[in-house]
């Protein structure tokens, strides 16, 4: 699965807070999910490290689909929230479409 990211109008979505750096974009998959999420790198916001994702939902006009990013494994993963015995997220399946989805995110990191 490939991603791009556009960023916000302001400065290329870079704010300074202290000795952070702030990047608010937009994350746009393409191709069929896979099991763990989506890779979120650094490099790909123009910083040497992440030190934490803010996700809003994704959403592609129709479904809207929650999203979590799990610092372990540096991926945000995609799927159906609050489900009727969990308030844990379950995941989407392997290989299901993420083409035109569309997830806002605010990346905190150095």
């Amino acid at each position: 699965m490939a991603v791009t990211v556009t960023f916000a109008a302001n400065a290329n979505g870079r704010q300074r807070v202290g000795n952070q750096s702030v990047v608010d974009g937009v994350i746009t998959p393409t191709g069929t999910y896979d099991t763990g999420g989506i890779t979120v790198t650094a490099a790909l916001f123009g910083l040497s490290v992440i030190e934490s994702v803010a996700c809003s939902t994704a959403r592609n006009g129709t479904e809207f689909l929650s999203a979590d990013y799990i610092p372990g494994t540096k991926k945000i993963m995609l799927g159906w929230g609050g489900g009727a015995i969990s308030s844990e997220l379950d995941e989407i399946t392997n290989a299901d479409t993420v083409t035109d989805f569309l997830l806002d995110v605010s990346v905190k990191g150095r």
